[in-house]
């Protein structure tokens, strides 16, 4: 996705689409596409993108002007090291197994991705096995309201006193609860900071026009950043597999 402020000011012209619903950010309109400006990462330049351009720019006064979304990214492994600030891409083609170069030791864990770029994992909450969205987008990890009652018995809480924040598309109620310990592969977090709230369903279909997009994931908990930064991640899109290790302490 692209700005229209920035389309302007950087002399780039939009071509009018079908109107498209995005899921993300508080589902804005985008009524136009950008084709062919290069996009340079690092030493790297990548001609031939097709961009959705937004009607509004609500990345303001965020610090970006754009979103590499899951359709760009699905080319790639992802080396992720938020304790770093660091991003890396890598080309998946290479022998299984082969990608962990910053340690001897590491984990793994199955990774599922649907054909949107939806990742999920599977983890444990309290020794509970849940189903996992990997999220970026999203500070807080939160349990869902329909995993909470049928799994731990928690029922939902009276919206007073939540915190709203925007999810998946939409703006949610959020209440803290506590738990002893949340389990990835064999890495154990004690006390984790955990949420609850009405997760939106994701095989909704986002759509106005002629334009629709569906996701087959049903997420238990979104994984946000603030468990993410405890870990550095290693996404093979070939292996179908995350590989980790603890984050480094700085």
């Amino acid at each position: 996705m692209f700005s229209s402020t920035e389309a302007s000011a950087r002399g780039l012209e939009a071509h009018p689409a079908g109107a498209m619903l995005l899921p993300g950010f508080g589902r804005l309109v985008s009524r136009a596409n950008l084709h062919g400006p290069n996009l340079q990462l690092d030493h790297a330049v990548i001609s031939g993108l097709d961009f959705r351009v937004l009607d509004v720019d609500f990345f303001d006064p965020k610090p970006f002007d754009g979103i590499l979304g899951a359709a760009f990214l699905s080319n790639f492994d992802i080396d992720l090291d938020l304790s770093r600030s660091k991003l890396a891409l890598f080309s998946p083609e290479h022998c299984g197994g082969k990608v962990v170069y910053w340690a001897d030791q590491y984990l793994e864990e199955p990774l599922s991705i649907d054909p949107n770029g939806m990742m999920t994992i599977e983890l444990e909450l309290d020794g509970k096995k849940l189903t996992a969205l990997l999220d970026t987008a999203v500070e807080d990890t939160i349990l869902s309201d329909q995993a909470a009652e049928a799994i731990f018995g928690i029922a939902p809480q009276p919206k007073a006193g939540w915190k709203r924040i925007p999810v998946i598309g939409n703006l949610i109620y959020l209440s803290s609860h506590s738990f002893l310990s949340l389990s990835i592969g064999g890495l154990k977090i004690h006390n984790p900071a955990i949420y609850q709230g009405n997760l939106p369903p994701l095989d909704s279909t986002y759509t106005v026009g002629n334009y629709g997009l569906t996701s087959e994931t049903r997420p238990d908990i979104v994984l946000g950043l603030h468990e993410l930064r405890l870990l550095h991640l290693y996404v093979s899109v070939s292996d179908r597999k995350i590989y980790f290790t603890p984050a480094a302490k700085s």
